[in-house]
């Protein structure tokens, strides 16, 4: 979703990192990623990444796993975690590190060390932990949607 809606506000040179291979997505995901082909996205391999000529300033977006994980991630999930942490390239995850415990804070090996993390709704109670020392929550930044703050302030939420 991240990538196709930068595509479709005019950054250009998007591309995509699967874990998996795009024909076992389903529902969301697979619209998701139709959208972000027809949008102008591109695929690229992960072995091809550091071969491949980026810019200094290239942001990677993590939004491999979301909330609810319980153990460690692992197979292709957990191999690309590692790869991107030893990339060097600056990580901006989405909601929360790929491979942090949303409820307990831990930091799961591997994690994905982000930069930055985009915080959608609510911060969650892990996000808030000393155990993860700032190494995988960096600069925790809260999206506040418009919508929200209105309902907020007049009492309707």
């Amino acid at each position: 979703t991240t990538g196709r809606i930068l595509l479709g506000r005019g950054y250009r040179n998007i591309k995509l990192i699967l874990s998996h291979s795009p024909e076992v997505m389903k529902g969301v995901a697979s619209e998701q990623f139709d959208l972000f082909l027809k949008f102008g996205g591109s695929l690229i391999h992960k072995r091809d990444v550091l071969t491949s000529d980026f810019a200094p300033n290239t942001l990677l977006i993590d939004g491999l796993l979301g909330t609810g994980i319980t153990r460690s991630p692992s197979g292709v999930v957990g191999e690309l975690i590692e790869e991107v942490n030893k990339w060097g390239f600056r990580v901006l995850s989405c909601d929360i590190p790929s491979g942090l415990n949303h409820s307990t804070g831990e930091a799961y090996e591997p994690c994905i060390r982000a930069k930055w993390t985009l915080n959608y709704h609510v911060v969650k109670s892990g996000q808030g932990q000393p155990l993860n020392k700032r190494i995988y929550l960096y600069y925790l930044t809260m999206q506040l949607i418009d919508y929200c703050c209105k309902c907020y302030s007049q009492g309707s939420a």
